[in-house]
């Protein structure tokens, strides 16, 4: 019973090991609320920084029913990134895949705190939040208990 338990669980994750790394794609629109020298000084750091992809009403909104609607894209073997700052009336957030998206050298597959943060993982629409429960990343967890007991 456990060797078919633990083939089930090979051949659940077995596509996601093969398939690409699907990111949400998308940059959140800046609130009219903050003065346009703010927005300048935003725009030069993030182009410094990122190729941002196109913005979207919901990018910021990851707890809204809606916002599965949000841009998807196919990252090869790739990762995908979430890039958070939130301070007073600044809310931004960018998400994408690391390749396309950073401008500096490959980043760490890890979350960093404060503001502006930056959060790496490879798992299927893994930058939806800063913490990943994707079914792949559940399974392999049920594997190694399996192997493990």
């Amino acid at each position: 019973m456990l060797i078919f338990f633990n083939v089930f669980l090979f051949l659940f994750t077995l596509p996601h090991l093969i398939v690409s790394t699907r990111c949400y794609f998308c940059t959140s629109m800046l609130s009219s609320d903050i003065d346009d020298s703010a927005k300048e000084a935003m725009k030069n750091l993030v182009y410094t920084n990122f190729n941002p992809p196109p913005t979207h009403e919901l990018c910021a909104l990851s707890d809204d029913i809606e916002f599965r609607i949000v841009q998807q894209i196919d990252c090869g073997d790739d990762r995908c990134v979430l890039v958070k700052a939130f301070e007073k009336n600044l809310h931004f957030v960018m998400r994408g895949c690391e390749k396309s998206l950073s401008r500096v050298a490959p980043l760490e597959p890890s979350c960093t705190t404060g503001s502006p943060s930056v959060c790496v993982c490879e798992s299927d629409l893994c930058n939806h939040s800063p913490i990943s429960n994707s079914p792949a990343n559940i399974a392999l967890i049920l594997l190694f208990i399996a192997f493990m007991w």
